[in-house]
Formats: structure tokens, sequence, C-alpha cells
């Protein structure tokens, strides 16, 4: 859907807005979910609106009888906006300045919509005068509406290797499983794909484990594989990550929780003990997560990055191969990701910029050289989105939505149409790209229209291809036509969610 513009108000306190003889037919256009972006309509808030709230659209007939409306929250209209998750961009002039005032006269003030982002959750037509004389008084016209949401649930998909149970399909086979098979019909917000296990939180927020469960990784209070989804305890969950024998999750609160596999520290429980239940770590809440083969990653409410566990190659990025059984600071800058799968470490900071460190035998660290990192190492100075680490490679998207990789290449799961490795991001096509998930040696990665791609190793047939071979595949190939919310990528194998 492209994107367009058109003038708003400047004016978000209370104020008048009035029907101009220039467009005596619309005044504003404000529709709720589900109206065809067609219809006309708007919001009365009755002189004393309140926050969030949307009132009664009004018919096209019945606005064209109004001319004067007071008191409008217009704060509380463009609030509306956080339900695009991020599409809502500044309010902008002609030439792209952001954060302009209204000022005495007339100029021309626009909404951007970009629809790479997803799609606009307002539609505009044409834009119109804002002036500021004495009092303010903003004369302007919406036409259009809002398009439902894009879904951010749906129903599970999975697909490659079943040794454990992983694809939870109520088998356990060494057979490959090369397509996408529906797993059940619940309605899922977000999957996890570990090395030989799954999470996952399904949409009333309550937690799910399937697969190995050798250390207690899925944390049912036992070591006795699942091969379906079983439910973990009762408590409701934001996010959680699956690694190689151990899983994270916080809980809706915000506190961090882990069990599995702890023999360096992983859990950071301050032991190395391992735990078959979820266990509170420490009192603090946080913001993300990331387990890697040994060692994990956190990002607390504050932006700080913490890390823990195995730390032989410096994956801890603390400034030595000391493992650390409790999560501990590095440095004092603030982040927004973090990403890892084997033993190197990505790290996204808040200025956009791509850092690394760790294991570097075959460039995974994107710096240059073959030289392992016990500090955070900047990839670089161009600024990213996007991070994924595969088991020794890195695929990351930047904030121009290109897609580029770096590291291990064996499979051609760098995606450039070769097998030869790289210690410096190469890009991959010059299309857009949405999200990417990176397994052990096969990468998963969706466009900006929801379809999904694939590339790298398929011997279990994790790449959803319907066929599961030994061949080189160096470059994205579609896997089928449906249109995808989420994709995780694990140990030769995979969970989806599908739109439903």
């Amino acid at each position: 859907m492209a994107g367009t513009s058109a003038a708003v108000l400047n004016c978000f306190s209370a104020g008048t807005v009035t029907a101009t003889a220039e467009t005596p037919d619309y005044v504003a256009g404000f529709c709720p979910y589900n109206d065809v972006l067609t219809e006309d309509c708007y919001y009365d808030h009755d002189n004393a609106p309140l926050d969030d709230d949307y009132a009664t659209p009004k018919p096209t007939a019945e606005m064209k009888t109004q001319s004067t409306f007071s008191g409008w929250n217009f704060g509380s209209v463009w609030k509306l906006g956080a339900f695009t998750g991020g599409n809502r961009k500044s309010i902008t002039n002609e030439d792209g300045d952001y954060g302009i005032p209204v000022k005495d006269g007339a100029i021309d003030v626009f909404l951007e919509l970009d629809p790479s982002d997803g799609y606009p959750f307002l539609q505009f037509e044409t834009k119109k005068r804002i002036t500021k004389s004495g009092r303010t008084r903003c004369d302007w016209y919406v036409r259009g509406g809002m398009p439902e949401p894009p879904p951010t649930e749906g129903v599970m998909y999975s697909w490659g290797a079943n040794f454990d149970g992983q694809l939870g399909n109520g088998s356990s086979d060494s057979d490959p499983h090369p397509a996408p098979t529906q797993i059940g019909s619940a309605i899922w917000k977000l999957l996890s794909a570990g090395d030989s296990h799954s999470l996952g939180i399904k949409s009333d927020g309550t937690l799910w484990a399937w697969g190995d469960n050798y250390y207690g990784q899925l944390g049912l209070g036992d070591t006795t594989n699942r091969n379906e989804p079983t439910q973990v305890g009762t408590s409701k969950w934001l996010f959680v990550s699956a690694g190689n024998g151990f899983s994270l999750g916080i809980k809706e609160n915000g506190t961090l929780w882990a069990w599995g596999f702890n023999q360096h520290g992983g859990l950071g429980l301050g032991d190395e003990t391992d735990r078959d239940e979820p266990t509170q770590v420490g009192s603090d809440t946080w913001i993300a997560i990331a387990c890697g083969y040994r060692h994990a990653l956190g990002i607390k409410t504050n932006g700080s990055l913490w890390s823990w566990g195995y730390n032989s190659v410096g994956q801890l990025g603390l400034g030595d191969t000391t493992k650390r059984n409790v999560p501990t600071q590095i440095g004092s800058a603030t982040w927004t990701a973090i990403a890892s799968r084997e033993n190197h470490s990505l790290a996204l900071k808040s200025d956009g910029t791509l850092w690394s460190c760790g294991y570097n035998y075959y460039g995974q660290l994107g710096i240059g050289n073959y030289d392992d990192k016990n500090t955070l190492q900047q990839i670089g100075s161009d600024t990213w989105k996007l991070i994924s680490a595969g088991t020794q490679f890195s695929i990351c998207i930047k904030s121009d939505d290109t897609l580029w990789s770096w590291g291990n290449n064996w499979a051609g799961q760098l995606g450039i149409g070769d097998t030869t490795k790289r210690n410096t991001p190469q890009q991959i096509g010059s299309e857009k790209w949405k999200a990417i998930s990176c397994g052990s040696d096969h990468v998963m990665a969706t466009k900006p229209d929801d379809t999904l791609w694939a590339w790298g190793d398929n011997y279990m047939g994790e790449l959803g291809l319907g066929t599961y071979d030994y061949d080189e595949h160096s470059e994205p190939e579609q896997v089928g036509t449906a249109e995808w919310i989420l994709v995780d990528a694990g140990g030769y194998f995979n969970l989806a969610i599908k739109k439903p």
C-alpha cells in the first residue's frame, strides 16, 4: 500500500477546528477498525474527550452539518499511532524537518507513514494549510480510514528435524520433515526454537514446551521428553528464548527466569546446578534475553547490557575468558537488541550501531579479521534494526531494510551465491526484508509482503521446500506462497506462526 501524507493538527491542546469553504464536506476523517478505507467519518468527543476515547464514528451526512468542533483531545487521537508497532512517523514539514512548531502564518505540515514498516494506520488523501493567529486555530481535512491492524498471532507450523519431538507433532523420529505442517489449532503469539527443544507462548500468555528435556530445559519438573506442547505452570509470560539445553523467560511483570543445563552458570543463578523448573534470576526487570550455546545475554529495563555463563572465547564481552554464574554488566551504554546461538554474541546499541564479541574463526564477528575478541567490537559505522546469530555466522538487517551476512558459509548460509566465508558484512541481493532468523546452518527470513524465504543447509528438510538434500542452497528460495507472522530457526528445524 502506497504511503501518503496529509496536513495534520500540530496543536494538540484544546482548540477550535473549523470547516473551511475549501473543504465543507470533510472536516475530519478518523475511522475505526474494519471500516473501508473509502468511508469518511469523524469522532465527536463531546467537548470533554477521555484518553484513548474513540467515541462513535459519525456518518458523512451528519459531518456535513457540522462547522465547528471544540475541545477535541488531539493528543489522544494521534496516540492511536501506538497501535502501529512503530509505523507512526514524526510530524514534519515538506522539507522533512522533524518536530517543527506551528508558526504564525501558514505552513504545510503532514504525517509521514512508511509502508515498508508494515501498513499505514491512517490513510490520507490531501493536505491543507495549518495556521495560527492569536488563538489556536487549525484548518484541516483528512479523508480515509484505518485498516484493520495486521495480525500478530496465529496458528503454529513446524518442519525439519524431529529426533526429540521438537516439532510438536505428537511423534519423535529420525526422518526429515521437509514441508511446513500445522500443529493443532491453538493461537500463538511467540515461538522459540532451541537446539532440540521448543518453547511457545499462546495468545493467553501461557507458556508451553516440547522436545528434548535431558537437562530439564522444558521446565516441567522432570527430564522426560515431550513430543507435543505441554503447559509450563500457570504464569503469564512476555518472552522466551530456547538455547542449547537451557531456557530463559521473562514473565509479564518483567522478572527473569531460567531452567535447564547450568554446568557453566548459564542460568545466572549463582551456582552450576541444573534446574527442571523455572527459577527466578534476581529481582530486576528485563526487556530482552538471548541464549547462546552455554552463555546468555540480557537487557534490563534501563537499557543496560548483561551477560553470564560460559566464556571460553570472550563471548561474554567482559574483557576476559572467565565464566560467570550471575548476570554481569557490560559497560555503561544502553542497548536495544541482542543475539547469540553458539559462542559469539551480537548487540545493537541504542544509537543503531552493531557490536560483536567472542569466537571469530570464521569471521562471524564481521570486523575484517579472524581473531577472537573478549570485548565488544563495532561492526562498521552503519546503523541496523534487526540482528540474528547462527552457529558460526551472522545475518542482520540495516536501517534501510537491506540484508547483510558474514561468517561461515559452508552450506551457503550467507545467501550470497557461493560457499566462501566472509569476515565483513556482504549484502544479500537488493531487496528489502522484514525479519530474519538464523538456525544452526540455515536461515529463514520474511520480506515486507510476509512471504517466507530460506537458504543454507537442508539435510533435514529445514528449508521447508518440500524436499531434503545435501545440496548447497546459497541464495534465498521462497517457501510456498503463504503469509507468515513469525518464524524462528533452531537446530535443523523451524517453528513459525502463519496468518490465520
